[in-house]
Order: structure tokens, then sequence, then C-alpha cells
């Protein structure tokens, strides 16, 4: 089993954990995330891949899934989403947005529609902890291409964009990005 366990990375054993049936564990989870993604910031060399941030995000994603009641759930998406605080660089919080967007183009749809609401408020506060971290930086222009980057690279991409998400779910992310802009 020792032997077993050493085969699992850090990201995988977070993934596993957020995604746990007990609401307790998934919290746990969550909170010891937000710690060590501090932590490990902190150290230079130790910068995140989008591999590690994939794995942790297949995590959050199935955190949300499994997160009844309204106020669990608000709660939860914010917590997810004030992350982007968390990490110490600039390219680690363009990586954890990055690899949010694309794990929300791969899963779209296979969310069913009693859950597609919370993963709506996921992606407003995803944009929303965005573009407070974009103005927190003084709307440098430099944070601001790197961010409309992603956004081109990931959901603004026509193809990626018809193949997994509908019309209207690209039209209503460019209203909420457009109500974050005013």
């Amino acid at each position: 089993m020792a032997s077993t366990l050493k085969n699992y990375s850090v990201e995988v054993h977070f993934a596993q954990r957020l995604a746990a049936s007990e609401k307790k564990i998934r919290d746990k989870a969550v909170k010891r995330l937000r710690s060590w993604i501090t932590i490990r910031s902190q150290s230079e060399k130790n910068d995140f891949s989008e591999d590690d941030l994939m794995k942790i995000w297949k995590g959050l994603f199935y955190c949300v899934w499994m997160s009844d009641k309204l106020l669990i759930q608000q709660a939860l998406v914010e917590n997810i989403a004030t992350l982007v605080y968390s990490f110490k660089s600039q390219k680690s919080v363009m990586l954890y947005i990055r690899t949010f967007y694309k794990t929300m183009m791969r899963e779209w749809l296979g969310i069913d529609h009693l859950r597609i609401d919370k993963y709506y408020k996921l992606v407003r506060k995803m944009l929303n902890h965005s573009f407070e971290m974009i103005k927190k930086s003084e709307w440098k222009p430099e944070v601001i291409d790197e961010f409309v980057d992603v956004m081109k690279t990931t959901v603004l991409t026509l193809t990626q964009t018809l193949q997994s998400l509908m019309v209207y779910d690209s039209t209503w992310l460019i209203f909420i990005w457009l109500n974050y802009v005013k």
C-alpha cells in the first residue's frame, strides 16, 4: 500500500479529496488546497504546471458537482474563485484561470440541467475575481494582455466554443464579461 501511495502526486491526492462524497472531506481539502497553493507559490522553483492545475481543477469541478444546497454552493464557488489570490506569480494565476476554462470546456456537455446553475455561478465568480485581480494590478497592460490571451485561446476560440459550449453559453459569458468591464 505504501508503494501505491508514492505513485500518486499531491495534485491527484487533492483531486480525490476534493471529489469525495462526504462534505467534511471536501471542505477540509479546499482549505488545505488554499494553504498548499500559498506555500508552494512562495518557492520560485516549485512553479505550477498546466498538468498539475488540470488535476486540481478536475477535483474542484467534482467538488462543485457534489455540493448541495444553495448557500453551500455559493460559499464553495466563492472559495474556489478566490484561490486566484493565493498564487504569488502572475504566470501561475493566469495558468489557474486558463486551466479553469479548459476544464469547463472539457466537462460542460456532461453537466445536467439540475447542476448547470452552480456552474454558471462558478463561471461568473471566476470571471469576477479575474477582473478583480486585474484591477488589483492597476490595469497593467501586460496583465490585461495575458488575460485576453487566456480568453482568446480558451472560451472565445470559435472552434472550441462550438464543440463544447452552446452559442447561448458563449453569448452569456460575453454578456457577463461586459457587465464586469462597465
